[in-house]
């Protein structure tokens, strides 16, 4: 386990180092392309509903500047136009997180300049737009370290199944509890009865749970393992849930080792 932590916490440093370096390449395959040029599709079709797309595109690790560039182009042009009307806003509020989203450094001057601009007029209605962009900055830095996280590997992906099975055991890995916690909420949705993945959860909780106490985002990771485990109603998950709840000091991580267990007929 020692071992295993030492060489995530390896592999994170290589990848914030590769952000200070400003040299973050993302890897690409023909189905990650395939993939990039599906969401484009979607965008260009029905740009005006660009929630749905935002929200699958926050943690895919996808930075590919053939999607982002356009919505950074629209970003701009929309911004430029002046007199926004709450629909508008709205937009513009989905298209500043989905370049905070992309982790890609070359869109921070753009949302850096719309968002000392409204610092200064600040009318009622900008209002929602403002915060949305003081937000989308924290993220941008946070999508930088968490992109290369949830896209290391995912080159060599066969097919979308496995792209989005690469991602969850790559999140369900991470040393970032943010990043485990997520991907015990994508394994609930797609990967229950994936052996390979429910097993790397158990893993990681028995790895994690003594650290839950150290910040809200352990203790929410640990809930999640528990939760995502018990979802699998597999009782070879009763022990390591078990062993959680017995030495469970946190509130949220005691109830759902306890709800986990008794799912897994423990």
């Amino acid at each position: 386990m020692k071992a295993e932590s030492m060489a995530r916490r390896y592999k994170l440093l290589l990848a914030t180092c590769m952000v200070l370096a400003g040299s973050v390449v993302f890897a690409s395959s023909d189905v990650m392309d395939q993939e990039v040029d599906r969401y484009l599709t979607q965008y260009r079709a029905v740009p005006d509903h660009i929630k749905q797309l935002v929200e699958q595109l926050k943690w895919s690790g996808i930075g590919d500047p053939r999607l982002f560039d356009p919505i950074a182009s629209d970003l701009q042009q929309l911004v430029e136009k002046g007199d926004l009307d709450a629909a508008e806003v709205e937009q513009g509020a989905w298209l500043v997180h989905a370049l905070a989203y992309s982790g890609q450094e070359r869109y921070r001057p753009l949302l850096e300049r719309i968002e000392n601009a409204y610092r200064k007029k600040m009318e009622h209605k900008d209002k929602k737009l403002h915060r949305n962009l003081s937000t989308a900055l924290t993220s941008l830095e946070n999508h930088q370290k968490w992109n290369l996280v949830i896209g290391r590997g995912t080159e060599q992906a066969s097919s979308v199944d496995e792209l989005r099975r690469l991602r969850v055991k790559n999140m369900l890995s991470a040393e970032e509890p943010v990043l485990v916690r997520v991907g015990a909420n994508l394994m609930i949705h797609d990967f229950l009865r994936d052996r390979e993945v429910t097993d790397l959860a158990r893993d990681r909780l028995l790895e994690l749970h003594v650290e839950a106490e150290a910040s809200r985002d352990h203790a929410d990771a640990v809930a999640w393992l528990c939760k995502a485990l018990g979802a699998t109603r597999n009782e070879a998950y009763a022990p390591a849930l078990k062993k959680v709840q017995r030495g469970a000091t946190v509130r949220t991580v005691e109830r759902w080792s306890a709800i986990g267990l008794r799912q897994v007929g423990g």
